[in-house]
């Protein structure tokens, strides 16, 4: 179990991290091969700290530099490769039908073990639709040909 303590807090700075420091934690921990990776979190919008969304809050700025900034990668492009080195899960919510959130689609495969007895369908069909989470982070990682 990886935490992130008052010390972390202090060593990286604030929570929410932007997801291309989540990725180098990925990444590290990915290094010692864990049968799997689970992130106990749910992230339906993009990194606001991304360089892309921080253009959008610029304001006017000289193009040279907009394009410079544009050139960065996406730190949610930095994460999914991260995310795809690996056996790694991440939180994906329910949500009820009446919300206005449009929906995600299908719930990814996984399986429920419930010490109570409860089975899937028992404690999806209150739920019924998906909380988004960024597309970029729910794709496939792309292979490279050899």
């Amino acid at each position: 179990i990886v935490a992130i303590d008052e010390a972390s807090l202090e060593s990286v700075g604030q929570w929410p991290w932007p997801r291309q420091v989540t990725a180098r934690l990925v990444s590290k921990i990915l290094e010692g091969r864990p049968a799997a990776l689970a992130l106990d979190m749910i992230m339906p919008e993009p990194d606001r700290t991304s360089p892309e969304e921080w253009l959008k809050d610029a304001g006017d700025i000289p193009g040279v530099l907009s394009a410079a900034v544009r050139a960065l990668p996406k730190h949610d492009d930095v994460l999914a490769r991260a995310l795809g080195q690996g056996p790694v899960m991440i939180g994906v919510g329910g949500r009820r039908l009446d919300e206005a959130q449009t929906d995600n689609g299908p719930f990814v495969p996984f399986r429920l073990v419930d010490p109570a007895g409860a089975t899937l369908a028992e404690r999806l069909d209150t739920l019924g639709r998906v909380m988004d989470i960024v597309r970029d982070l729910d794709r496939e990682p792309a292979v490279a040909a050899t």
